[in-house]
C-alpha cells in the first residue's frame, strides 16, 4: 500500500497530515481527497512533532443505531459514540438481511476487529471512542454495519 503523494505539496500539512485508506485503489489518500472527518471512520493523522488538534463537532445521536457503509474490501472504522461498543453487538444488514457480527449467517464482514497499538495489529473486542479500526468486508458488495447505542460494560 503506497501513499498518494508527499504531504509537503499541501502548505497547509507543514505539521500534521490526515490519511485514509482507500479500497477501491489499494491506497492511502490525503487531503484534499479524504472525506470530512465524520464519526464512524477512522483517519491516520501523522504529525512532524508534538502537536494539538482542536476539533469540534457533534456527538452522533443515541437513539438509534449508528449505520456506517462498508464498500468491500479493508475499511478504516471508528466509534461513532462518546461511549465504548461491544464489537459483538454490531450487526450487519445487507439488503433487508440483518444479521450479528458473530452469528454464522454472517458471510459478509471478517469477525476480526483489528487494531493498531505499540507497532502492531491486534485483535479487540470494543470499539473505544478516539481510536481506528481495521474491518473487512470479505463480499463483492457494499453492506452496512448498524452499530448500536449500548454502552459496553466491560
Amino acid at each position: 500500500m503506497l501513499f498518494d503523494g508527499p504531504s509537503n505539496q499541501y502548505p497547509c500539512f507543514s505539521i500534521w497530515v490526515q490519511r485514509q485508506y482507500d479500497s477501491s485503489d489499494d491506497r492511502y489518500h490525503e487531503c484534499p481527497r479524504v472525506p470530512d472527518m465524520q464519526p464512524g471512520l477512522a483517519y491516520w493523522l501523522v504529525a512532524k512533532k508534538r502537536v494539538i488538534i482542536d476539533a469540534q463537532g457533534w456527538p452522533a445521536p443515541t437513539d438509534t443505531d449508528f449505520i456506517v457503509t462498508l464498500p468491500p474490501g479493508m475499511f478504516q472504522l471508528g466509534c461513532p459514540f462518546y461511549f465504548p461498543v461491544n464489537w459483538n453487538n454490531v450487526r450487519v444488514k445487507n439488503g433487508n438481511i440483518i444479521v450479528p457480527i458473530g452469528g454464522p449467517a454472517n458471510e459478509w464482514i471478517s469477525t476480526r476487529l483489528l487494531k493498531y497499538e505499540a507497532g502492531r495489529y491486534i485483535m479487540v473486542d470494543t470499539l473505544e471512542p478516539w481510536s481506528g479500526y481495521w474491518v473487512e468486508n470479505l463480499s463483492d458488495e457494499t453492506v452496512e454495519l448498524l452499530i448500536p447505542p449500548v454502552m459496553s460494560v466491560e
